[in-house]
Protein backbone atom coordinates (compact mmCIF):
# COMPACT_ATOMS: atom_id res chain seq x y z
CA UNK A 1 0.00 0.00 0.00
CA UNK A 2 2.96 2.32 -0.33
CA UNK A 3 5.20 4.06 2.20
CA UNK A 4 4.36 5.72 5.47
CA UNK A 5 2.07 4.92 8.36
CA UNK A 6 -1.31 3.44 7.53
CA UNK A 7 -4.42 4.85 9.13
CA UNK A 8 -6.19 3.37 12.10
CA UNK A 9 -9.55 2.28 10.68
CA UNK A 10 -9.63 -1.29 9.28
CA UNK A 11 -11.74 -1.88 6.17
CA UNK A 12 -13.41 -4.95 4.71
CA UNK A 13 -11.37 -6.74 2.06
CA UNK A 14 -12.35 -8.20 -1.30
CA UNK A 15 -12.90 -11.88 -0.49
CA UNK A 16 -11.17 -12.99 -3.72
CA UNK A 17 -7.88 -11.84 -2.21
CA UNK A 18 -8.49 -13.52 1.15
CA UNK A 19 -9.29 -16.81 -0.59
CA UNK A 20 -7.05 -16.77 -3.65
CA UNK A 21 -4.51 -13.92 -3.23
CA UNK A 22 -5.72 -12.46 -6.50
CA UNK A 23 -8.83 -10.57 -7.61
CA UNK A 24 -10.55 -11.45 -10.87
CA UNK A 25 -11.79 -8.65 -13.10
CA UNK A 26 -15.34 -9.94 -12.65
CA UNK A 27 -15.11 -9.45 -8.86
CA UNK A 28 -13.44 -6.04 -8.65
CA UNK A 29 -16.68 -4.50 -7.41
CA UNK A 30 -19.60 -5.73 -5.36
CA UNK A 31 -23.05 -4.50 -6.46
CA UNK A 32 -25.58 -5.21 -3.70
CA UNK A 33 -29.34 -5.32 -3.60
CA UNK A 34 -31.06 -2.86 -1.28
CA UNK A 35 -31.51 -5.60 1.33
CA UNK A 36 -27.82 -6.55 1.17
CA UNK A 37 -26.77 -2.91 1.42
CA UNK A 38 -29.06 -2.37 4.40
CA UNK A 39 -27.46 -5.35 6.14
CA UNK A 40 -23.96 -4.02 5.51
CA UNK A 41 -24.96 -0.50 6.52
CA UNK A 42 -26.38 -1.75 9.82
CA UNK A 43 -23.48 -4.12 10.56
CA UNK A 44 -21.06 -1.66 12.21
CA UNK A 45 -18.43 -2.81 9.68
CA UNK A 46 -16.25 -0.41 7.67
CA UNK A 47 -16.25 -0.45 3.87
CA UNK A 48 -15.88 1.70 0.75
CA UNK A 49 -18.91 2.80 -1.28
CA UNK A 50 -18.71 4.30 -4.77
CA UNK A 51 -21.60 5.93 -6.62
CA UNK A 52 -21.19 6.29 -10.38
CA UNK A 53 -23.18 6.61 -13.57
CA UNK A 54 -22.58 4.99 -16.95
CA UNK A 55 -21.56 7.61 -19.50
CA UNK A 56 -20.39 10.12 -16.87
CA UNK A 57 -17.05 11.55 -18.08
CA UNK A 58 -15.73 12.14 -14.55
CA UNK A 59 -16.66 8.55 -13.64
CA UNK A 60 -14.80 7.27 -16.69
CA UNK A 61 -11.72 9.28 -15.66
CA UNK A 62 -11.83 7.86 -12.14
CA UNK A 63 -12.49 4.26 -13.27
CA UNK A 64 -8.84 3.25 -13.95
CA UNK A 65 -7.76 4.88 -10.68
CA UNK A 66 -10.19 2.91 -8.53
CA UNK A 67 -9.59 -0.36 -10.43
CA UNK A 68 -5.83 -0.12 -9.92
CA UNK A 69 -6.39 0.90 -6.31
CA UNK A 70 -8.48 -2.21 -5.65
CA UNK A 71 -5.82 -4.45 -7.16
CA UNK A 72 -3.15 -2.73 -5.02
CA UNK A 73 -5.00 -2.62 -1.70
CA UNK A 74 -7.49 -5.52 -2.02
CA UNK A 75 -10.28 -3.50 -0.38
CA UNK A 76 -13.95 -4.28 -0.92
CA UNK A 77 -15.60 -1.55 -2.99
CA UNK A 78 -19.39 -1.50 -3.05
CA UNK A 79 -20.32 0.01 -6.39
CA UNK A 80 -23.73 1.59 -6.97
CA UNK A 81 -24.84 2.86 -10.36
CA UNK A 82 -27.32 5.45 -9.14
CA UNK A 83 -29.64 5.66 -12.17
CA UNK A 84 -29.66 1.86 -12.60
CA UNK A 85 -30.06 1.12 -8.89
CA UNK A 86 -32.21 3.99 -7.60
CA UNK A 87 -33.52 2.12 -4.52
CA UNK A 88 -30.24 2.47 -2.61
CA UNK A 89 -29.58 6.01 -3.74
CA UNK A 90 -33.11 7.17 -2.93
CA UNK A 91 -33.06 5.63 0.54
CA UNK A 92 -29.62 6.93 1.55
CA UNK A 93 -29.19 10.18 -0.41
CA UNK A 94 -30.29 12.36 2.50
CA UNK A 95 -27.62 10.71 4.65
CA UNK A 96 -24.83 10.61 2.07
CA UNK A 97 -25.51 13.62 -0.17
CA UNK A 98 -27.23 15.92 2.30
CA UNK A 99 -24.85 18.86 1.80
CA UNK A 100 -24.19 18.73 -1.93
CA UNK A 101 -26.90 16.80 -3.73
CA UNK A 102 -26.20 13.68 -5.78
CA UNK A 103 -23.06 14.02 -7.89
CA UNK A 104 -20.99 11.35 -9.66
CA UNK A 105 -18.52 9.93 -9.04
CA UNK A 106 -18.87 9.99 -5.27
CA UNK A 107 -16.82 7.88 -2.89
CA UNK A 108 -17.68 7.34 0.77
CA UNK A 109 -16.28 5.20 3.54
CA UNK A 110 -18.59 3.77 6.18
CA UNK A 111 -16.62 4.32 9.37
CA UNK A 112 -17.56 2.89 12.78
CA UNK A 113 -21.20 3.09 13.85
CA UNK A 114 -23.14 5.32 11.42
CA UNK A 115 -20.37 7.71 10.35
CA UNK A 116 -19.69 8.30 6.66
CA UNK A 117 -16.56 9.97 5.34
CA UNK A 118 -16.77 11.48 1.86
CA UNK A 119 -13.58 11.69 -0.14
CA UNK A 120 -13.17 15.13 -1.70
CA UNK A 121 -13.31 14.63 -5.46
CA UNK A 122 -11.39 17.76 -6.49
CA UNK A 123 -8.57 17.22 -3.97
CA UNK A 124 -8.04 13.47 -3.92
CA UNK A 125 -9.73 11.68 -6.84
CA UNK A 126 -7.89 13.22 -9.80
CA UNK A 127 -4.78 11.01 -9.69
CA UNK A 128 -3.98 7.58 -8.29
CA UNK A 129 -1.09 8.88 -6.19
CA UNK A 130 -3.21 11.56 -4.47
CA UNK A 131 -6.06 9.12 -3.92
CA UNK A 132 -3.83 6.34 -2.54
CA UNK A 133 -1.93 8.66 -0.17
CA UNK A 134 -5.12 10.13 1.20
CA UNK A 135 -6.82 6.77 1.74
CA UNK A 136 -3.70 5.28 3.35
CA UNK A 137 -3.57 8.12 5.85
CA UNK A 138 -6.96 7.03 7.22
CA UNK A 139 -7.38 3.29 6.60
CA UNK A 140 -5.67 -0.06 6.98
CA UNK A 141 -6.39 -3.57 5.79
CA UNK A 142 -8.19 -6.25 7.75
CA UNK A 143 -8.20 -10.01 7.15
CA UNK A 144 -11.95 -10.12 6.62
CA UNK A 145 -13.51 -10.30 3.18
CA UNK A 146 -17.15 -9.85 2.15
CA UNK A 147 -18.41 -12.61 -0.10
CA UNK A 148 -21.43 -13.26 -2.30
CA UNK A 149 -21.97 -16.77 -3.61
CA UNK A 150 -20.67 -20.23 -2.76
CA UNK A 151 -17.05 -20.78 -1.72
CA UNK A 152 -15.38 -23.69 -3.54
CA UNK A 153 -14.14 -26.24 -1.03
CA UNK A 154 -10.76 -27.15 -2.61
CA UNK A 155 -9.49 -24.15 -4.56
CA UNK A 156 -8.72 -21.51 -1.87
CA UNK A 157 -4.99 -21.16 -1.16
CA UNK A 158 -5.56 -20.85 2.59
CA UNK A 159 -5.74 -23.92 4.83
CA UNK A 160 -8.52 -22.64 7.10
CA UNK A 161 -10.93 -19.76 7.49
CA UNK A 162 -13.90 -18.66 9.56
CA UNK A 163 -17.12 -18.22 7.60
CA UNK A 164 -19.66 -15.83 9.16
CA UNK A 165 -23.23 -15.70 7.91
CA UNK A 166 -24.49 -12.54 9.54
CA UNK A 167 -27.67 -10.64 10.15
CA UNK A 168 -26.87 -7.13 11.35
CA UNK A 169 -28.65 -7.22 14.69
CA UNK A 170 -27.45 -5.79 18.03
CA UNK A 171 -25.66 -9.02 18.99
CA UNK A 172 -23.61 -9.00 15.80
CA UNK A 173 -22.85 -5.28 16.03
CA UNK A 174 -21.89 -5.30 19.71
CA UNK A 175 -20.09 -8.64 20.03
CA UNK A 176 -18.74 -9.57 16.61
CA UNK A 177 -18.16 -6.74 14.11
CA UNK A 178 -15.19 -5.06 15.79
CA UNK A 179 -13.56 -8.42 16.52
CA UNK A 180 -14.00 -9.43 12.87
CA UNK A 181 -12.19 -6.37 11.53
CA UNK A 182 -9.31 -6.79 13.98
CA UNK A 183 -9.04 -10.57 13.79
CA UNK A 184 -5.73 -12.16 12.81
CA UNK A 185 -7.58 -15.14 11.31
CA UNK A 186 -8.85 -15.41 7.75
CA UNK A 187 -12.51 -14.44 7.89
CA UNK A 188 -15.15 -14.48 5.16
CA UNK A 189 -18.55 -12.91 5.81
CA UNK A 190 -21.81 -13.03 3.91
CA UNK A 191 -25.26 -11.55 4.48
CA UNK A 192 -27.94 -13.79 5.94
CA UNK A 193 -31.31 -12.21 6.60
CA UNK A 194 -32.68 -14.92 8.88
CA UNK A 195 -29.90 -15.94 11.27
CA UNK A 196 -26.21 -15.55 12.14
CA UNK A 197 -23.60 -18.28 12.55
CA UNK A 198 -19.81 -18.65 12.70
CA UNK A 199 -18.16 -21.73 11.20
CA UNK A 200 -14.49 -22.72 11.00
CA UNK A 201 -13.53 -24.65 7.86
CA UNK A 202 -10.24 -26.58 7.75
CA UNK A 203 -8.60 -28.62 5.00
CA UNK A 204 -8.37 -32.33 5.68
CA UNK A 205 -5.59 -34.63 4.42
CA UNK A 206 -7.32 -35.00 1.05
CA UNK A 207 -7.46 -31.20 0.57
CA UNK A 208 -11.21 -30.96 1.13
CA UNK A 209 -12.60 -28.27 3.43
CA UNK A 210 -14.62 -29.68 6.31
CA UNK A 211 -16.40 -28.07 9.25
CA UNK A 212 -14.20 -27.99 12.36
CA UNK A 213 -16.72 -26.19 14.58
CA UNK A 214 -19.77 -23.97 14.31
CA UNK A 215 -21.89 -21.83 16.61
CA UNK A 216 -24.90 -19.52 16.32
CA UNK A 217 -24.33 -15.84 17.06
CA UNK A 218 -26.66 -15.42 19.99
CA UNK A 219 -27.02 -13.15 23.01
CA UNK A 220 -25.34 -15.67 25.31
CA UNK A 221 -22.19 -15.98 23.15
CA UNK A 222 -19.19 -15.26 25.37
CA UNK A 223 -15.74 -13.87 24.52
CA UNK A 224 -14.00 -17.20 25.13
CA UNK A 225 -16.17 -18.88 22.52
CA UNK A 226 -15.78 -16.00 20.07
CA UNK A 227 -11.98 -16.23 20.39
CA UNK A 228 -12.12 -19.79 19.01
CA UNK A 229 -13.51 -18.39 15.77
CA UNK A 230 -11.99 -14.91 15.48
Amino acid sequence: MGCGKSGDTPLLMNSDFVLYETISDDHLFYSPTLQEFDNLYNSNLNFIIMFSEEGCSACESFAPIIKEYIQDTKYLVVKIDGPKNPEIENKYKDILFKDSGVKYPALFVKENEDNFYRVDYSKYMQTKSAFSRHMESRYKTSKCGYFLGEIPRKTPIISNYTYVDFKANDTFKNKISNKILNSQNNVIISSNFDSSTMTVFEKDLSGEFTIARTTPISNDLDDETISKYL
